[in-house]
């Protein structure tokens, strides 16, 4: 391996022919490292992290609202302690420390309790989202730093208001434990009181949008079975080439209905290979539609149960080397509404980002139609395959 300092920009890319090479920093893989083979199924989505830090944001600002609101209302209560402390000689400044003090005894107890509670659910959130998140002494300082930083944040804005509110009070007005009030502290209050329900309303709202989803999850017809399925993952290209010893032998197992041999399985982070189509005969300077291809053998139908709506599965023993089978989107795309033999041109393909085109069109013909199913993610649109 041939070490490699670089001290350049963000991102730096070189072509060479239809190759494309490029240099990303380290640190920005977690987040932007796609299309980097091995790595697309670890990457993070910037967006869950947004929207996780908006949740944690929405949660601690109805925490504070919360406080101020507690902590103002019971002001009356604490009228003659305030006008004790002054007359014997207590300023502003002590009046605001000894609240902000109270304040942040508070939200140190709380930030305490919180780290007890986040090490007895964290082993059952690790297991149900397939993480192993930690939080220990060993973990990174700058963590630990963020999190108290938070909760000095969290005083801060909860506590300053109601001190500086029962401090500026006089000491003849606090004892008739009657407190005035300004039309803008009246205001101020009342939007608190606002911002807090309506914050409290959309973390519900968002909460049932969430469940939703998952439920559509749940219940979501992806087009095949994938129930008690299990895929084998062959990365070396010797072993490849045994692939029907392999798959007799699985067969062989008992309790094994079908097995099938395919280049990609539905639902997976590799990138699938995309090809240009066309009805055979057309104009040679036409433009190819995009589709998608897998390679697959005699018993992918079978296995995975896609339903077939025309014409019939591939031969046994690759005799159908030819045969290409149409998902119904392909199918509708070029203009193929039963599967008669038609012929059908593939005049270039990608592996990549960048289209190769063949010397000649290769020539395949259609023996089936099969009905639509995901075989990306659901936010996806259904593509022709």
């Amino acid at each position: 391996m041939l070490p490699l300092r670089w001290n350049g920009p963000a991102q730096f890319k070189e072509s060479l022919g239809n190759r494309h090479h490029s240099l990303l920093p380290i640190r920005d893989i977690h987040f932007k490292g796609t299309g980097i083979e091995g790595l697309s199924d670890r990457m993070a989505n910037p967006a869950y992290v947004t929207v996780l830090m908006l949740v944690a944001l929405f949660l601690l600002g109805i925490a504070c609202i919360n406080y101020i609101n507690l902590t103002t209302a019971r002001a009356a209560g604490r009228s003659k302690e305030v006008g004790v402390r002054k007359v014997v000689g207590a300023g502003q400044r002590h009046m605001v420390g000894q609240f902000l003090t109270e304040t942040y005894l508070m939200v140190a107890a709380a930030f305490s309790l919180s780290v007890g509670l986040l090490q007895l659910v964290l082993p059952g959130f690790n297991e149900f989202s397939g993480k192993a998140l930690t939080l220990s002494f060993s973990t990174d300082p700058i963590i630990w730093a963020g999190a108290v930083g938070v909760a000095f944040l969290a005083g801060l804005m909860a506590g300053l208001y109601p001190s500086l509110y029962l401090a500026r009070l006089r000491p003849a007005i606090l004892f008739k434990n009657v407190l005035p009030g300004s039309w803008w502290e009246f205001s101020l209050r009342k939007g608190l009181v606002i911002a807090q329900f309506g914050l409290s309303a959309l973390l519900m709202i968002s909460t049932g949008v969430v469940w939703r989803q998952m439920r559509y999850l749940e219940n979501k017809d992806l087009g095949f079975t994938h129930d008690q399925l299990i895929v084998v993952d062959i990365n070396s290209q010797k072993v490849r080439r045994g692939f029907a010893t392999i798959k007799a032998g699985y067969a062989q197992i008992p309790g094994v209905e079908a097995v099938s041999v395919s280049t990609r399985v539905p639902g997976e982070w590799k990138n699938l290979p995309q090809v240009t189509v066309q009805r055979a005969g057309a104009d040679a300077n036409a433009e190819g539609k995009p589709a998608w291809f897998i390679g697959a053998d005699e018993d992918f139908l079978q296995t995975y149960q896609v339903p077939l709506l025309s014409g019939r599965d591939f031969a046994p023993n690759g005799t159908d080397s030819a045969a290409v089978i149409l998902n119904k989107s392909a199918a509708s795309m070029i203009g193929i509404t039963e599967a008669t033999g038609q012929w059908i041109d593939i005049p270039s393909f990608s592996f990549g980002s960048s289209q190769n085109a063949l010397d000649q069109p290769f020539k395949v013909q259609v023996i089936g139609i099969v009905q639509d199913f995901h075989f990306q993610s659901l936010r996806e649109k259904l593509r022709p395959w």
